[in-house]
């Protein structure tokens, strides 16, 4: 009797276990963990959904068990893959989807919510080159979208279906068929309301956080100042302890940049949640480029590029990458893993100037100085990008 009372315990303490098991989204929209994670919905603790979950920019995610890294899964594949344990954020692009989950196969979905929402884009030049980015939305009235990149237009706020709006600032109430709104080139957090024609460009902030960077405790931002109208970031005279720090925007861990690997030179590259910056006590001028990647520590005046130079940037290398090199980091022979003919290889350093041509898969770069590069594959198919670490 005991033991069949036994049994029954432990079968009901492993129900009560399942029952208890919550399966989030987290990502940017999450702040990574500060804000809670998106719980799904689930019958079975098997199947999860969540519906009508709007991502304001394209950004990677992950699914998670209760809202702890301890259980995560990711996948390398948009619309619809296989999640792995451990896996690659998720790309997901800008827009509203209703998302499923199974934890036991792995096999997860995003479709386009049926919402009945208007779409509501932004029109104008942007980098990546585009001509329009659709804004994100909960409520089919409030609009969104972090970490606009306008380059070279002006904007227009397009309600597909509906009207184009202008403004004559970059905070007012839109017009329809009005001038675009006078945006100069940089990065914006936007925001638009449907019913109000309320609308608001605010600059994103790019911000020092980190053990060397008071309060030397990875608790709070110390804001660069823009020189350029958010693409290039500085900090003059300014003094550090011996620690490690990193670059972010707005204040969070959604967009952060960090190093490759740890080479102790003064101008270097940095990628989108790269490792943690070393650096040594002292004053320094602080540079930052968000565009090219480039960035200066210096105890004399650092001088990079500002602006958006001409040539591949960060951004555009970041969002293209579907191909593999190896060894990275190298120090001689590079190659490069992908099936069919290469038309043509050219690899670039960090300010978009090619530096070296080639129609082989197998690349020697042992002469390149020690850094990080970008290299673009034509093919008759397409062009790939990537990066790599010349050590």
């Amino acid at each position: 009797m005991k033991k069949m009372f036994t049994l029954i315990a432990s079968c009901f303490l492993l129900s009560g276990s399942l029952m208890s098991q919550t399966i989030g989204m987290v990502g940017l929209f999450t702040e990574w963990g500060t804000n809670p994670d998106i719980v799904m919905t689930t019958l079975d603790n098997e199947n999860y959904s969540a519906t009508a979950i709007p991502f304001a920019v394209t950004v990677g995610m992950k699914f998670r068990q209760d809202s702890d890294w301890a259980v995560n899964w990711g996948g390398a594949d948009f619309p619809m893959g296989v999640a792995v344990s451990g896996g690659s954020d998720i790309p997901v692009p800008a827009g509203t989807y209703d998302v499923t989950f199974n934890i036991v196969t792995g096999d997860y979905n995003f479709t386009a919510a049926a919402t009945g929402y208007s779409v509501v884009n932004l029109v104008g030049g942007f980098a990546p080159a585009a001509t329009s980015l659709e804004l994100a939305t909960a409520d089919g009235i409030n609009y969104f979208r972090d970490n606009v990149p306008v380059v070279g237009n002006n904007v227009n706020i397009e309600v597909v279906g509906g009207s184009t709006y202008g403004g004559s600032g970059l905070v007012g109430m839109a017009v329809a068929n009005a001038s675009a709104i006078p945006v100069a080139d940089g990065y914006y957090n936007v925001i638009f309301n449907k019913n109000t024609l309320a609308y608001a460009f605010s600059q994103v902030s790019v911000g020092l956080i980190g053990t060397a960077i008071p309060p030397y405790d990875w608790s709070v931002d110390v804001d660069m100042v823009s020189t350029d109208g958010g693409v290039t970031f500085k900090l003059d005279n300014y003094a550090v302890l011996d620690g490690v720090m990193k670059f972010r925007a707005n204040d969070g861990w959604g967009t952060n940049w960090g190093e490759y690997i740890d080479d102790g030179i003064e101008v270097d590259t940095v990628f989108a949640g790269g490792n943690d910056i070393a650096v040594t006590a002292g004053t320094y001028d602080i540079t930052f480029n968000r565009y090219t990647g480039i960035f200066c520590v210096s105890p004399t005046a650092c001088v990079i590029a500002e602006g958006f130079p001409a040539g591949l940037g960060l951004n555009e290398m970041e969002t293209a990458i579907n191909s593999t090199v190896s060894p990275n980091p190298t120090d001689g022979i590079l190659t490069i893993n992908m099936e069919g003919e290469i038309l043509s290889t050219e690899i670039f350093d960090m300010a978009g100037k090619v530096i070296f041509t080639s129609k082989s898969k197998e690349l020697n770069v042992s002469n390149l100085e020690v850094g990080t590069y970008i290299y673009k594959i034509s093919t008759e198919k397409g062009n790939s990008f990537g990066k790599f670490v010349k050590k």
